[in-house]
């Protein structure tokens, strides 16, 4: 039986006879429970389509308790709380400043100690939401691991009129209330492979995250850590930059774009690591970022750094509501900017989508490249499953 979730959309293949909480968490979800009997009705959710039998009685809407209910077919449930295998809560913390240092570039490095018994769960390469005075939020890249328990870092560049601001904040309150985690470019498990890292200023923060999160957890593959900057100055003090230089598996790589007596690589930091990937590698694969006019930094896009690499472009079609509209016209804007649209894969990403197999045909017939094939919603996403639902045949590449 197939139990789709609102609101995360997430699907469930629960097996003959199996009540629907046993088959959450023989799957890796985290669901609100208790006494897994009906009476704290924790477990509560509301059943939108489908049939289940609960209590010997034939259900068809309305409240259940999925520690009772027994699918009779494939359901749609509201059921909030449910998280995914590897996704953490949302918590707010109120956390005491450790330190706040001038590190140079106009950077300082912030540590952040949360409260006892309450250590932050995240992932490493996710980003916290600060609060400024009068309720707003700023949100900063984590530069500490999660195996640093209680203690958080920050690099926040104090450059602007709002950062610094923030800064004095901090140092006046010795208090920061924050929101955590999130963000999807993150480490949940580590690779068997190695890892191409790319900063641009404090994007530093993140991979020192990554980084050190890769050290404490023995990772001995190759790691390769290119951080660029403007300005040579614009480098700023890193606590374990000495360790990091004597790691034999991380090699660091530091590039300036402005040309100004800089003894390293000077150039555009793309360039840098464009030349070194296209030496190693038999393709050149670089993920987008939820969108063609995704900002990057700056004033700058991601249809501007595509266009630099001058590589052909794989559009992932999120298949739901709207999805014909913004897939031609994002078809029409990476055609305008002069580079091939190779081909398209579908993301089923609601299987309950009406029209679901309507709006496959017509995106087929409309959009101007092959389509590379349709991904339905998996329960575990890795590379293996995705693969066996792809055919890039067209590419020149075979899997």
């Amino acid at each position: 039986m197939r139990i789709v979730l609102q609101p995360s959309g997430a699907c469930l293949e629960l097996l003959p006879g199996e009540r629907i909480l046993d088959g959450a968490r023989r799957l890796g979800y985290d669901c609100p429970q208790s006494c897994r009997n009906g009476n704290c009705h924790i477990c509560a959710a509301l059943l939108v389509e489908g049939r289940v039998r609960q209590n010997g009685e034939v259900r068809d809407h309305g409240e259940l308790f999925t520690c009772l209910a027994e699918p009779l077919e494939d359901c749609v449930l509201h059921w909030d709380g449910v998280l995914a295998p590897g996704e953490l809560p949302l918590r707010k913390l109120t956390c005491q400043l450790s330190f706040c240092e001038e590190v140079g570039g106009d950077v300082y490095r912030v540590g952040l100690r949360a409260p006892a018994g309450k250590p932050p769960r995240y992932h490493a390469g996710q980003y916290l939401l600060l609060e400024r005075d009068g309720g707003d939020s700023a949100a900063f890249s984590l530069a500490s691991a999660p195996h640093a328990g209680r203690d958080l870092e920050l690099h926040i560049l104090a450059k602007e009129d709002s950062a610094v601001a923030l800064i004095a904040q901090l140092q006046r309150e010795r208090l920061a209330r924050i929101q955590l985690p999130f963000g999807d470019a993150h480490l949940a498990e580590l690779p068997d492979g190695p890892l191409v890292l790319i900063a641009a200023g404090t994007g530093m923060s993140q991979m020192h995250s990554l980084i050190e999160h890769c050290r404490a957890a023995g990772f001995a593959h190759p790691v390769h850590l290119y951080w660029g900057v403007r300005r040579p100055e614009d480098f700023y003090r890193l606590p374990h930059w000495t360790e990091w230089e004597g790691l034999p598996n991380l090699f660091l790589h530091r590039v300036v774009s402005d040309l100004c007596g800089w003894e390293g690589r000077c150039g555009l930091l793309h360039e840098a690591v464009r030349e070194v990937l296209a030496l190693q590698a038999d393709f050149t694969l670089v993920e987008g970022a939820g969108g063609w006019r995704v900002p990057l930094l700056g004033r700058e896009n991601l249809s501007d750094l595509a266009r630099l690499l001058a590589l052909p472009v794989v559009l992932v079609v999120g298949v739901r509501l709207g999805c014909i509209n913004h897939a031609l016209l994002s078809a029409e804007a990476i055609l305008g900017d002069g580079l091939a649209l190779a081909g398209w894969v579908a993301n089923v990403v609601d299987p309950a989508t009406s029209r679901l197999e309507e709006n496959l045909a017509t995106l087929a017939e409309r959009l101007p490249a092959p389509c590379l094939g349709r991904v339905p919603r998996l329960e575990e996403a890795t590379p293996a499953a995705v693969a066996a639902h792809l055919d890039l045949r067209p590419l020149g590449i075979g899997l």
